[in-house]
């Protein structure tokens, strides 16, 4: 689930935003650095729609420290 922005930036055309997010069913927590929330097209931009922007956080087991942390990907 997407809790909050921390960051807004421009990829080539694309609008990409920092978020950070919470799994909800295990609770864990992490960040994507660059979701594409829109595109610039000749100096305007265009909001994708909400319901197509998607990015799947997964639970990835460190084994070096035991921890779990989140691996964004969209």
């Amino acid at each position: 689930m997407l809790e909050a922005f921390y960051d807004v930036g421009v990829d080539d055309h694309r609008i990409v935003a920092g978020v950070v997010g919470q799994c909800i069913d295990c609770g864990t927590e992490g960040s994507i650095d660059t979701l594409p929330v829109g595109r610039i097209i000749d100096g305007e931009f265009y909001a994708y729609d909400p319901g197509q922007v998607q990015s799947l956080l997964e639970p990835v087991e460190n084994p070096i420290a035991g921890e779990h942390r989140l691996s964004g990907r969209y």
